[in-house]
């Protein structure tokens, strides 16, 4: 009896992550043709979008909890081919778009990703744009820091569900088959 219990409730579970995937794809889907309603979701929903697009992008994900996260609203583990867990953080900025995020913003973060998490990655994605003075700071720290304004995550949108995952490799690679 428990036996069959427990098969009823592993298929009713992989059900419900089925329709959840469904959902998500019709969300980022709607997002893609309207990425302006992005600025109008609360903070929390625009996180757990870019959450769905890096698990989307083969990362194992985790959200963070709300307020006091340390500087950082997701954490995202990605598996090297040697099998190495490498730690990308990111922090999320659902802002207007005259609200350019700034240099303070960006040291703040590179601090939490050296110093606290000392994380190999970090990855700042916001709605609006980067002042001009994260210029320099992001090009010293290119191949660590990821700075993805309004128009990067438009093109996140438009690749979601075009990766896909090699069993083989562990590699993650644009799906050739949907572009």
């Amino acid at each position: 009896m428990l036996e069959s219990n427990v098969d009823w409730l592993q298929k009713i579970a992989s059900n419900i992550k089925i329709e959840v995937s469904e959902l998500n794809k019709e969300l980022i889907s709607y997002f893609a043709k309207h990425p302006e309603q992005l600025r109008s979701i609360p903070p929390r929903e625009f996180e757990k979008i870019i959450f769905e697009i890096l698990l989307n992008r083969g990362f194992d994900v985790q959200l963070t909890r709300m307020g006091g996260d340390g500087g950082r609203d997701i954490l995202a583990v990605f598996k090297s081919p040697s099998q190495e867990e490498v730690l990308t953080i990111v922090e999320c900025k659902r802002w207007k778009p005259e609200r350019k995020v700034g240099i303070a913003v960006v040291e703040r973060f590179l601090y939490v990703m050296n110093e606290k998490d000392k994380a190999k990655y970090g990855i700042i994605a916001t709605t609006s744009y980067f002042s001009r003075d994260t210029e320099s700071v992001a090009k010293k720290w290119s191949k660590e820091l990821k700075l993805r304004d309004f128009n990067n995550l438009v093109k996140w949108l438009k690749e979601y569900g075009q990766w896909k995952g090699d069993k083989h490799s562990g590699l993650w690679a644009p799906n050739i088959s949907v572009l």
